[in-house]
């Protein structure tokens, strides 16, 4: 392989993210320049595809207005009324290499003309489908399990991955972004152990994040004066999160812990005289859901 390859095979490389290689063995003059040919048209698509994956980062983060943004779906000849979806995949550390198997494993996974991967943060990348009809909250649930499946097993990765229902056309994605990213901060903030977050399924969490910071203190004054959720240990902690999960249910929740029942209506009892919250009942389990939740808002 003579020079002149070399250096288009480093750039396509460089250029793509993907690992890769020739075999010329003994190649002639003439099968070398018929190689050149094919990376520079390579280059060439390559070029096209990022200026289009350029200005597709640069709309859904939010940085061109709405009337900027039809001009260029129609120059890049991307029909603005089909329907999308999204997902987003985050890294739990900033980190430069582990980016790079995360953009490679997203990219041989979705590979077709209609998927778009682009960075869009230090931590984040987001995969952008344009699809032919709207999915179901199922299966966008499912293709993102999916997802964080792949980055586990091929690349020993723990990412955390969002996801918004489908967009109705191409004017939704900024906001559809905004909804990942927002995703990922609540998951964050009140630290859910999922790694796939809906964002359409994080109920209260996502309600209690809308509410200013003031109207937490208040309600935490009115109702929770004498309570300090910041004195509670990992087990108490954890009990009381899994006996929510079960609808209140003593049984269920002993079983899901492995443990007595007699030793979960002890825990039960600490946490009342604790925090004076007897939280089999509904409303103090509602004020103590609600306060556990504005706790770590405030934090």
């Amino acid at each position: 392989m003579d020079q002149k390859t070399k250096e288009l095979l480093a750039e396509l490389v460089e250029k793509s993210g993907l690992p890769l290689s020739l075999d010329l063995v003994e190649a002639g003059d003439e099968a070398e320049e018929a190689v050149r040919v094919k990376l520079r048209a390579m280059l060439k698509k390559l070029d096209g595809t990022r200026s289009k994956r350029e200005f597709l980062r640069e709309y859904i983060t939010g940085r061109l207005p709405e009337a900027s943004a039809k001009e260029k779906l129609a120059s890049f000849y991307l029909d603005a009324a089909e329907p999308w979806e999204m997902f987003l995949v985050s890294l739990r550390e900033e980190d430069v290499q582990e980016k790079k198997m995360v953009r490679s494993v997203l990219t041989s996974i979705f590979s077709t003309p209609n998927d778009y991967v682009l960075e869009t943060s230090q931590r984040n990348i987001a995969v952008i489908r344009q699809i032919r009809t709207k999915c179901r909250a199922e299966e966008l649930r499912e293709r993102a399990e999916k997802i964080a499946g792949t980055m586990e097993a091929d690349a020993m990765l723990n990412v955390r991955v969002s996801y918004d229902r489908c967009t109705d056309d191409a004017l939704g994605l900024p906001k559809s972004y905004q909804n990942c990213v927002a995703a990922l901060e609540i998951n964050e903030i009140f630290r859910h152990p999922e790694n796939v977050i809906g964002y359409h399924d994080l109920g209260l969490s996502k309600l209690v994040r809308a509410l200013p910071r003031e109207i937490c203190r208040e309600y935490m004054q009115d109702r929770l004066s004498g309570a300090d959720f910041g004195m509670l240990d990992n087990e108490t902690v954890g009990t009381i999160r899994c006996f929510f999960e079960n609808g209140l249910s003593i049984a269920e929740t002993a079983r899901s812990l492995y443990i007595h029942r007699n030793t979960l209506v002890y825990r039960l009892d600490k946490f009342e005289r604790m925090m004076g919250l007897d939280i089999r009942k509904f409303e103090d389990a509602v004020t103590c859901r609600i306060g556990m939740l504005m706790y770590e808002y405030l934090k």
